[in-house]
């Protein structure tokens, strides 16, 4: 994961930002599959010793989920 990670934030059209004081990139997928094609979101950030990914996998035209893609990436808490 490390790996993708460094190849994904890397690329010059790559949506990087900082979550929570990390280094970190939002991606935007698709995933086909036997029962219909999925879309993925997913955040990818660094703290020291490891590489995170949080991700929302969807039915495609089925976004309803979306609507609380923030608050499940915010809900996370560093101790």
């Amino acid at each position: 994961m490390g790996g993708t990670f460094d190849s994904t934030i890397s690329k010059p059209n790559a949506n990087t930002f900082k979550f929570k004081g990390a280094d970190a990139v939002s991606t935007v997928g698709e995933i086909p599959g036997s029962n219909g094609e999925k879309i993925t979101n997913t955040l990818w950030f660094r703290v020291p010793g490891g590489t995170f990914m949080l991700g929302i996998v969807t039915d495609k035209g089925k976004t309803e989920s979306l609507k609380f893609k923030e608050r499940f990436f915010n809900s996370l808490a560093f101790e």
